[in-house]
């Protein structure tokens, strides 16, 4: 009883946060298009880093100082 209790106060909870997301992508961004696309080119890049950065993108980096 009490771990069914606790499983549909997480699903409600995440529900929650997940009807918020628009909301903060709105204040996050000016523009959300763009910003979901940079969030996701990161994200696969990442993956396939295993969440190493290349050196690559240490010298982008150092390009924009």
């Amino acid at each position: 009883q009490i771990r069914n209790s606790l499983m549909v106060l997480d699903f409600f909870d995440t529900r929650v946060h997940l009807l918020l997301a628009p909301d903060i992508l709105d204040i996050a961004a000016l523009d959300s298009y763009s910003y979901m696309r940079e969030s996701y080119t990161q994200r696969q890049r990442s993956l396939i880093d295993d969440g190493n950065p290349s050196e690559d993108e240490f010298d982008e980096l150092d390009e924009l100082d």
